[in-house]
């Protein structure tokens, strides 16, 4: 009896072929590469003979190109990285294709959370203490580590960042000293959030002038005038807090879209991240218009009501692809259908993030400028400064880059242990899943 044929009739990778005994494809044996004509291939060449030229690296555009594409599966790998990569034992081009993308998307990301630490620590630092009815409020001991906290929290991403980029052939431990990083980044400016205004602000100046002073104003006590004043001092720093986690919270729906989305190329044959992909696209969108309603009430107009309005439907092409990204093909199918919502969504994202940034420059709030300098809104000109909105836009753009990496190596361990799981299921609980879903069928189909 002969060796059981290969599971499908082509090699699914250029080059590879299948080995009847290990029963898997394997890489096809290759010759050595030959040396350039004159160049000396036996160790280190003697004076005056050329050296054979070291393997070609990826270049900057190809890191820029990597880190936005979907289709992680036909990232063309270097020589270079390939040789890292099968000095590490990795040599199957999925396994390659996926840790070259997280590698260069980190490595684009490197710089931008950097610059997004050093306008946080900017920002940090320029803040002044609160004034209230001519009384500057000190900050206690709690509210000053508070004012840092969220920078330091920041830091922590790129750390992780260059983590993942020295040790880029490894998958595991890098992968788990970035999500925890990542998870950190968030946790540690929401829990600062949380912290009760009276344990980061000393009121009590404000309360002794109160008992020295008549502060009455319109028949209200002086107590009664504290306890207003105090309430917009409340205020202020919820919606302060609420701007300051909005780039945080804001890319974790984001980043589940593009890390399902990823994986979904890589590993077209597993319906799981599909499934996460059109389930969270909707909520996505629906959360952006609700974060929306807040600021339209402020500072809103048509601009921002576009762009909004496109960033929002975005996800829903997805959706409306649902028959393709929710089931489960081969790898040629995913080559040609996958990649066409990808291409729209791409060319929609442009256009809102053109509608944001015009009105940005362009809009006015009762005569206000929405952004000016920081003397600007001093003289209360404009709403937001310069360094504040930079800041903004650069922690967006840069955690939206890693929680893309975080979420893919999150689906990663989902779709192998669901296969896994699948595999080990005993003959009596596959049988019972069948006759349960035989049932489900004539309602899910009817």
């Amino acid at each position: 009896m002969g060796a059981p044929p290969p599971p499908v009739a082509g090699s699914p990778y250029p080059g590879w072929v299948w080995d009847a005994a290990q029963q898997r494809w394997v890489q096809a044996p290759v010759q050595a590469p030959v040396p350039p004509a004159g160049a000396w291939a036996g160790g280190p060449p003697p004076n005056g003979w050329p050296a054979t030229p070291p393997p070609a690296g990826p270049s900057v555009g190809q890191h820029l190109k990597r880190a936005v594409d979907w289709n992680v599966s036909d990232i063309a790998v270097t020589s270079r990285e390939r040789a890292a990569l099968e000095a590490a034992g990795v040599h199957e081009p999925r396994m390659q294709a996926l840790l070259t993308w997280r590698r260069s998307t980190m490595l684009v990301a490197l710089p931008i959370l950097l610059l997004g630490v050093v306008l946080s620590a900017v920002d940090a630092g320029s803040a002044d203490d609160p004034s209230v009815a001519g009384v500057t409020l000190q900050r206690t001991a709690l509210g000053e580590l508070a004012r840092w906290l969220p920078t330091l929290a920041l830091a922590l991403v790129p750390l992780a960042a260059v983590v993942g980029v020295r040790r880029w052939t490894e998958l595991r431990r890098t992968s788990r000293v970035l999500i925890g990083c990542w998870a950190l980044s968030i946790l540690i400016p929401i829990a600062t959030a949380l912290l009760p205004i009276d344990t980061l602000i000393d009121f009590d100046p404000l309360r002794q002038l109160a008992s020295e002073n008549d502060l009455a104003n319109g028949g209200m006590t002086a107590t009664e005038q504290v306890h207003a004043l105090v309430l917009s001092q409340r205020v202020a720093a919820a919606v302060s807090y609420a701007l300051a986690l909005l780039p945080v919270i804001i890319t974790v729906p984001a980043g589940v879209i593009k890390g399902a989305g990823r994986m979904r190329f890589l590993f077209p044959a597993a319906a799981l991240p599909g499934w996460f992909l059109l389930s969270t696209a909707p909520f996505y969108s629906i959360f952006l218009v609700v974060v929306f309603i807040l600021i339209d009430q402020i500072i809103g107009n048509f601009l921002l009501v576009l762009g909004v309005g496109l960033l929002a439907f975005g996800p829903w092409l997805f959706v409306l692809r649902r028959k393709v990204y929710g089931r489960p093909m081969t790898i040629a199918e995913a080559r040609v259908e996958l990649p066409k919502a990808g291409r729209v969504g791409g060319w929609i994202n442009l256009a809102a993030l053109a509608c944001i940034v015009l009105f940005l420059l362009t809009a006015k709030v009762e005569g206000t400028h929405v952004l000016g300098s920081s003397g600007d809104t001093d003289a209360g000109t404009a709403v937001f400064t310069y360094v504040q909105a930079a800041r903004t836009a650069v922690e967006v753009f840069g955690r939206n880059l890693v929680t893309a990496v975080v979420f893919a190596m999150i689906f990663l361990s989902m779709v192998f242990a669901e296969w896994r799981a699948t595999k080990a299921l005993p003959p009596q609980t596959l049988a019972e899943h069948d006759m349960e879903m035989h049932a489900l069928r004539r309602y899910a189909e009817g």
